[in-house]
């Protein structure tokens, strides 16, 4: 009686071994019926085992051993891989994920294939990398907290940054999208910078921006429409209040724009920047690396006047705005103009500068013109090119304790 059927359960399976012995048992010349069913069964039965009792691949650390035993290669070889004796027991031993570079080294100087290696990372090419990671501020990274949602538990030691370079940083980059020799993938990007930034840093920085943009949910959808210039006049006479600033995020969260507080980086000079997120919100940035009021007010209301004037889906704007360009674009000087004269009309300026010969007067005219003092001071400052003219009213050190700032 033949076995000729589908096996679909144990039940089935048992009853085909079963067959397969008895067939087994005898002798049957090859092109006969018995001969037919032993083959026929046999690959019935591997198919079954294959899908039901699928052989696991072995981790890469148990691929590497492995090599390791058929190659007769010591600790001491897999330097070549690993790096200094301390890593390569690290390594072995379990306590230290291997870094996406090593992963590179052994494909290509073992043959340990890319399906063993890259369970854990799919998304790694084994190919060398366009992108230098290692050339990222990664120690400046670290310290602003960059990297403490990755896998790899790395210490803040440089050299051990650079060696997982790739793993840290390329996860951050992928999300946002952005490459280091534009600096940002998107079809539009100005910056009014009269300094060569570090496109590496201006990256990371914006990546991480919009990371934590991301994880901060907003009730409310963005419309353009409720950037009245009421709403602006009213964003603005916060800056009277002691708790202007952390109100002055509330508010804007509250019709579906974040504002992202986030230290720069080295070489990025940035004081502000305004682009879109993934989830259509905008986005303004600030810095705060002068932490005074005249300036967080000043930009964060430049920066405002560009979501509501410039910003689409695929621009990006950043600014430096304590040294401009030598000539601004129309875009940056209508931006600045914007926030210069919602924050103190053109007409009442005129009237009041002339007024403004002693602190108190300063903040007598501030309190009529319904502002903070340090708008007034540090636009007489920036006017008469006089910095230390009203130094005690622009506010230092009155911003960045209302955020949690690194």
């Amino acid at each position: 009686m033949s076995f000729f059927k589908v096996i679909k359960n144990d039940s089935d399976h048992q009853a085909a071994l079963s067959r397969l012995m008895d067939l087994m048992n005898h002798d049957y010349t090859e092109g006969t019926t018995g001969s037919d069913e032993l083959e026929v069964l046999g690959v019935l039965i591997e198919q079954y085992e294959s899908n039901t009792f699928p052989i696991e691949l072995p981790t890469p650390l148990e691929a590497v051993k492995f090599e390791m035993d058929q190659r007769e290669l010591s600790r001491k070889d897999m330097q070549a891989y690993f790096g200094p004796a301390s890593r390569v027991s690290e390594i072995l031993n379990g306590k230290r994920a291997m870094s996406a570079e090593m992963l590179r080294k052994l494909h290509h100087g073992l043959g340990i294939s890319g399906e063993v290696l890259l369970q854990e990372q799919s998304e790694l090419n084994l190919s060398q990398p366009e992108i230098q990671y290692a050339k990222f501020p990664l120690r400046q990274m670290s310290d602003n907290g960059y990297f403490t949602d990755s896998k790899h538990h790395v210490s803040s030691a440089l050299k051990d940054l650079k060696e997982y370079a790739e793993d840290l940083v390329k996860p951050l980059l992928d999300s946002f999208g952005v490459i280091p020799e534009r600096a940002l993938l998107k079809t539009a990007v100005h910056g009014n910078s009269a300094k060569a930034m570090d496109p590496n840093a201006l990256s990371a920085w914006f990546a991480i921006v919009h990371k934590k943009s991301l994880d901060e949910r907003l009730e409310c959808k963005y419309e353009k429409s409720l950037l009245t210039d009421d709403f602006m006049k009213q964003l603005a006479s916060l800056s009277t209040l002691n708790n202007g600033a952390p109100l002055a995020k509330e508010k804007l969260n509250n019709i579906g724009i974040h504002l992202v507080i986030e230290k720069h980086l080295p070489k990025t000079y940035l004081d502000g920047a305004a682009f879109m997120s993934k989830n259509n919100h905008p986005i303004i940035a600030l810095t705060l690396r002068y932490d005074r009021e005249d300036n967080f007010w000043f930009t964060l209301m430049h920066e405002l006047y560009h979501v509501k004037l410039h910003l689409n889906k695929d621009e990006v704007f950043y600014d430096d705005t304590e040294q401009h360009a030598l000539e601004l674009d129309s875009m940056e000087k209508e931006a600045d103009d914007s926030a210069r004269e919602t924050l103190i009309p053109s007409s009442l300026w005129r009237e009041i500068k002339p007024a403004l010969v002693s602190p108190a007067h300063v903040q007598y005219q501030a309190k009529l013109a319904n502002r903070s003092p340090s708008i007034l001071a540090g636009r007489f400052r920036k006017e008469d090119g006089n910095y230390r003219t009203f130094a005690r009213l622009i506010g230092q050190g009155e911003v960045r304790k209302h955020f949690k700032f690194t």
